[in-house]
């Protein structure tokens, strides 16, 4: 086994090695979010960049979704919400509230509605509609770095309020009293289990399961506590 390094110094099309976003569509492609180098596609052994004249603005692109109807979605650093279609972006229909947002995280519901995270607060496409959750008290101001759904509901990673748990218009936080080793989550992940994956800013990573948090730090044979 070998490992094999893509980034600026061999491969023209990644103009900025921080990778923050990679999904692989059903077509076998795989896309590539950088922050500073815009948004690069690997098919066929070919690295090719998606700039301003493929329909994608900006250098940054935070995060990105294949939903179940197979359509890719891409989130942007200030440039809002866009939407690939017959081989270019376009922006997404119905996201205007959306269109200078830094969009950080995408997920989709059991119930086919898409959920976006942006720096400010969370939104939802309802009619066709990108409108911000008013009714989830505690959401409309703090930055939304991590989605994920779970039969029980959306589980929102915050900037600051830590982990939220929304079903039926009711919130439920979890903190540091609830044993949350850091209020800031980066990235959440299901298991097979359904164990609930925290990457938290510093904290290491935590673990959800049946109500009761668990850390996994440093202490424990993590090489770093920051877990994107």
């Amino acid at each position: 086994m070998r490992s094999v390094v893509f980034d600026k110094s061999n491969t023209p099309a990644i103009a900025n090695n921080w990778i923050r976003a990679l999904v692989e569509d059903r077509a076998g492609r795989l896309w590539i979010g950088t922050l500073g180098g815009g948004l690069v596609c690997l098919e066929g052994g070919k690295f090719t960049r998606f700039g301003a004249a493929e329909g994608i603005p900006g250098e940054i692109v935070s995060t990105l979704y294949e939903d179940r109807a197979g359509r890719l979605w891409a989130g942007t650093g200030g440039e809002g919400l866009f939407l690939f279609q017959a081989g270019r972006f376009v922006r997404a229909p119905g996201s205007e509230a959306l269109a200078t947002s830094n969009v950080r995280s995408l997920v989709e519901d059991r119930e086919g509605t898409l959920w976006v995270g942006t720096e400010g607060g969370l939104f939802r496409f309802v009619d066709g509609t990108a409108r911000a959750l008013a009714s989830a008290m505690g959401l409309s101001s703090d930055a939304i770095l991590s989605l994920a759904t779970s039969d029980s509901g959306l589980w929102i990673g915050t900037q600051s309020g830590g982990l939220k748990h929304l079903a039926a218009d009711i919130v439920t936080t979890y903190a540091r009293k609830e044993g949350l080793p850091h209020e800031r989550i980066w990235s959440l992940a299901f298991d097979r289990d359904g164990n609930l994956w925290i990457g938290t800013d510093g904290g290491g990573l935590a673990r959800l399961s049946q109500g009761v948090i668990a850390t996994f730090d440093t202490r424990n044979g993590l090489t770093n506590d920051f877990v994107w």
